[in-house]
C-alpha cells in the first residue's frame, strides 16, 4: 500500500459519503482527519467499508464507524485483545510464537516472556499484575503508532518479532527450541496491512505438520 494509492482511496471515500446528510463541504481539514482515521486500512478495505455505508447509512459515518463496517479493530481494541491472548496461553516454561509481531515487541519490551510470568504471577496461570497489563499495551501501541508514524506506506518494521518469545526450557538448554516444542498460537487478530498479510501467511505456513513443514519452521526461528 503505497501512501498515493491510501491518499486517493481516502480523497474518493470522503468525496462520496459528503453526499449523505449533513453533506459537510469537503475541505483539507476533513480529509486530513479521515486520512488518520483510516490509515492503517488498505484501499480496497476502504472501497468496500465505503459502499457499505453507502448502502446501509443515512447519515455520513465518522471514521471509527467506517472501520468497524469491514471489521477493523481500533488500537485500544486491538492491545486489548492482545493482552487476553498473552494470558490465555501463559506460563513461563513453554517457548510461544504468536502470529502478530506486534505482542513479541511487547513483551520483549517489557522483560520478555519468562520476566513476565515470573515477576508478575504465577507459573500456576495466575493473571499478572495490572500494571504489567498497562506497560504490555503502552508497548503494544508505541510500536503501532511508531511504525504508522515514521513510514510512509504504512508497513511495520517486522524486524526480530517475528521469532519466537523464548521459554524456560528453552533458555536453560542454552538453544533454541525444536519447534516440535514451540507453541504456535493464531491470533485471529486481522492483520494491520497487506505486508502483516504476507507474514501471517509465511508464518501459517510454518505449521505444517509434515516434515518439510518442521523444516520450514526451524529455519524461520533461527531467521
Amino acid at each position: 500500500m503505497t501512501k498515493t494509492n491510501h491518499l486517493a482511496a481516502v480523497d474518493r471515500a470522503v468525496n462520496l459519503l459528503c453526499t449523505l446528510p449533513p453533506r459537510p463541504e469537503v475541505t483539507d481539514a476533513l480529509l486530513e482527519a479521515w486520512t488518520i482515521g483510516l490509515r492503517d486500512m488498505d484501499p480496497d478495505d476502504i472501497a468496500t467499508a465505503t459502499r457499505k455505508a453507502l448502502e446501509s447509512c443515512t447519515f455520513m459515518p465518522a471514521p471509527a464507524e467506517l472501520r468497524k463496517l469491514v471489521g477493523r479493530l481500533s488500537i485500544e481494541e486491538r492491545s486489548a485483545i492482545a493482552w487476553d491472548l498473552v494470558l490465555g496461553n501463559g506460563n513461563p516454561y513453554s517457548s510461544v510464537c504468536f502470529d502478530d509481531p506486534l505482542i513479541h515487541y511487547a513483551v520483549r519490551q517489557i522483560g520478555g516472556w519468562v520476566y513476565l510470568w515470573q515477576t508478575c504471577g504465577q507459573p500456576d496461570r495466575e493473571a499478572p499484575h495490572l500494571k504489567s497489563k498497562d506497560q504490555f499495551r503502552k508497548e503494544f501501541r508505541s510500536y503501532y503508532e511508531r511504525a504508522m508514524r515514521q513510514t510512509e506506506n504504512g508497513e511495520l518494521p517486522v524486524g526480530e518479532h517475528h521469532n519466537h518469545l523464548r521459554g524456560l526450557f528453552e533458555l536453560e538448554n542454552d538453544q533454541r527450541d525444536t519447534p516440535r516444542n514451540i507453541r504456535m498460537i493464531v491470533t485471529k487478530l486481522p492483520p494491520v496491512n497487506s505486508d502483516m498479510a504476507a507474514l501471517r501467511d509465511r508464518q501459517r505456513r510454518m505449521l505444517d505438520p509434515n516434515a518439510d513443514g518442521i523444516r520450514r519452521l526451524a529455519e524461520w526461528s533461527q531467521a
